[in-house]
């Protein structure tokens, strides 16, 4: 039997309401040679009704026995998986027509990218919000120190990379994809494409929204870990999350206490940086051509610099520093004047700006 050039990849729990529309997005793709892998991972609900409702031939049904959660679904789903390429959708997302095709074609036009993803938007009933993630390796690599940098629903990425890296561990209750990629990243070039290729509704009983704290803490033990590494330090020491919380853009990053050490904790990202830039020299010696890997080390560390300054300018403001604050804002219109030229980011800078001129 041939097999074809694409594996969807979807785990469904209880999701009668949105699984249907999920469903269809992929059948209606403008790429057509692909099999749809959907795990009903014991549902409850009418979910398997729902997808016994589906006849398209390309749909290779499987139900757990019980509820073993995404990590274990998925697994079961890339044991079996035939394609060249796994594409991955949740139950509650919508995929572009042209999702496949796009993807499909800058992996085969890019062969040493091993990982592609894209933007995200999420609907919520009064808005569209678009997620954007970092585009380029380099980028990508730099955010994943602190962040995930995919948008787990709109992956694909080469099979056989699972084979070198391994599956996803089922020993992460959350952010089990973070950990993923931070493991695919060290093996081939990653990319996301500056188009929301899945959009998302918000209040779906998301993993993020139901557990958000939870899964923040599972993510910052990857994030801690690597950091720990590169900086050579024990893992979970309070240096490194004052690092990881002035950088990271986790909702939750704001809310740690960093007291008094912002300095110090700057010093942390800047030396971390610079320990980055001589690691993915080293990690891309053979993928990419040295002139290209040092524009895209130059452009990296004007955006780091600047996002450091802009989240250390913010908390200077709410210790009544404005001289730091001052220095801080500088800093950053000289790393990034483009920050004007963005509606939303023009409003919160100035805002920011303001507050520090004001004190």
């Amino acid at each position: 039997m041939r097999k074809p050039k694409v594996s969807i990849l979807m785990s469904v729990y209880n999701g009668e309401r949105f699984v249907c529309r999920a469903i269809e997005s992929m059948l209606q793709q403008s790429f057509r040679d692909f099999e749809f892998i959907i795990i009903d991972d014991g549902s409850a609900d009418g979910t398997g009704e729902k997808l016994a409702g589906f006849s398209d031939r390309r749909i290779i049904r499987i139900k757990n026995g019980a509820n073993l959660g995404l990590a274990k679904s998925l697994n079961t789903g890339l044991k079996i998986a035939r394609g060249k390429y796994i594409a991955r959708l949740d139950a509650d997302d919508v995929a572009a027509r042209e999702r496949l095709q796009l993807q499909v074609s800058y992996l085969e036009q890019n062969p040493g990218v091993g990982i592609v993803g894209s933007y995200a938007a999420y609907e919520t009933p009064s808005q569209r919000l678009l997620h954007r993630y970092p585009a380029g390796d380099c980028e990508i690599c730099w955010w994943l120190l602190f962040n995930n940098a995919f948008a787990h629903p709109s992956v694909m990425f080469h099979k056989s990379l699972v084979d070198i890296s391994g599956p996803y561990r089922d020993d992460f209750t959350y952010a089990q994809d973070y950990e993923f990629f931070v493991r695919f990243s060290r093996v081939a070039l990653t990319a996301n494409l500056p188009k929301a290729l899945v959009t998302g509704t918000a209040g779906t009983h998301r993993i993020s929204e139901q557990f958000g704290d939870r899964q923040s803490e599972f993510a910052y033990r990857v994030s801690d870990s690597q950091i720990s590494n590169l900086l050579e330090r024990p893992a979970g020491a309070e240096a490194t999350r004052g690092i990881w919380a002035l950088w990271s853009f986790s909702p939750h990053a704001a809310d740690v206490d960093i007291g008094a050490s912002i300095e110090e904790s700057a010093a942390g990202v800047m030396e971390l940086l610079e320990k980055f830039e001589f690691y993915y020299v080293r990690l891309r010696k053979y993928c990419l051509h040295e002139s290209e890997t040092r524009r895209q080390l130059k452009r990296l560390r004007k955006r780091v610099i600047a996002r450091l300054h802009y989240n250390a300018a913010g908390r200077f403001i709410r210790l009544s520093r404005p001289e730091a604050a001052r220095r801080s804002l500088v800093k950053v219109l000289a790393n990034r004047p483009g920050l004007f030229l963005r509606p939303g980011q023009r409003r919160a800078f100035a805002g920011l700006f303001i507050k520090g001129l004001a004190q």
